[in-house]
């Protein structure tokens, strides 16, 4: 097989593991490094393999339940850069304290990351998968805010969060145009 990295640079070292799934092996891992991305995994028996893929600064992946029978091409593979989601926390309200907020991230509406900003707001969401996510936060002063991305690989937008009090609802309750009493 190959790999190929998503910027062009130039590959390498890039590791290829595969761990058998099934059999007398098991559980046992076979793994090679490669500097130009073209790899083989000689000696395999045959059976059901978990492939893995990586290289430092790229997001790694996986094959799952790869069938292998004598000499079997794994096919290409494509590491991403991973994204990165970065912005400041702030309010306006007096005795804001931003390392009491909880950030969250999801995607698929399922949680990915949770943290809580630095003493000057800052924070961070780092090695993320392409995709959509939603930025959360619970201050638990009734405050929070909800933010959307799309998220690119090798991307780095800025989210700032605002947490401020809104404004003031006001209004007349009625019944059929009579005001209700009370």
């Amino acid at each position: 097989g190959a790999v190929s990295l998503q910027d062009g640079g130039p590959n390498g070292p890039i590791t290829i593991t595969a761990t058998a799934l099934d059999g007398d092996l098991a559980g046992q891992s076979f793994s090679t490094t490669t500097l130009n991305g073209a790899f083989s995994l000689a000696g395999l028996a045959d059976g059901n393999y978990s492939i893995d893929v990586s290289a430092d600064g790229y997001l790694p992946t996986t094959l799952d339940q790869f069938p292998v029978s004598g000499d079997t091409d794994a096919g290409n593979f494509s590491l991403l850069l991973p994204a990165v989601i970065a912005g400041t926390l702030s309010s306006s309200l007096p005795d804001f304290d931003p390392t009491q907020v909880l950030i969250t991230a999801s995607a698929n509406g399922q949680t990915v990351a949770v943290t809580t900003a630095a003493a000057d707001g800052s924070f961070s969401f780092n090695n993320l998968t392409p995709g959509d996510y939603t930025l959360s936060t619970e201050s638990g002063r009734g405050l929070d805010v909800t933010a959307f991305l799309t998220l690119t690989a090798g991307q780095t937008p800025t989210q700032d969060l605002i947490l401020d009090a809104g404004g003031t609802l006001t209004g007349i309750v009625s019944n059929n145009a009579t005001p209700v009493p009370g």
